[in-house]
């Protein structure tokens, strides 16, 4: 058994002398509510490296409900249903609310 988990953080940042966001910042001193978005893709390790996309772990991952590895699945399916697509899915619902 596996799991990969992706977490992103939104957080606003504070703005610069010249009123723009500065893309970098870390202060002590700011109180900021920061959101967590988490992602998690569960599967299993597969006995040998299968299919010819993806990177790294993609040729040995199968992803459960699946009896393929996400090399085998393709880049489509897998940025449908990995760690990384639904923690970003779950930030875009949130800030689609924001936005309504």
């Amino acid at each position: 058994t596996a799991r990969f988990r992706c977490v992103l953080a939104l957080a606003p940042l504070p703005p610069t002398e010249v009123g723009n966001a500065s893309p970098v910042c870390y202060s002590d001193e700011l109180e900021v509510s920061v959101r967590l978005f988490e992602g998690v893709c569960g599967g299993k390790i597969a006995a040998e490296p299968s299919g010819k996309s993806g990177f790294g772990y993609d040729p040995l991952f199968m992803p459960d409900g699946f009896d393929q590895t996400f090399a085998d699945l393709g880049e489509a399916i897998k940025n449908r249903i990995s760690h990384r697509a639904k923690a970003l899915e779950e930030m875009r619902a949130y800030l689609s609310r924001l936005s309504t």
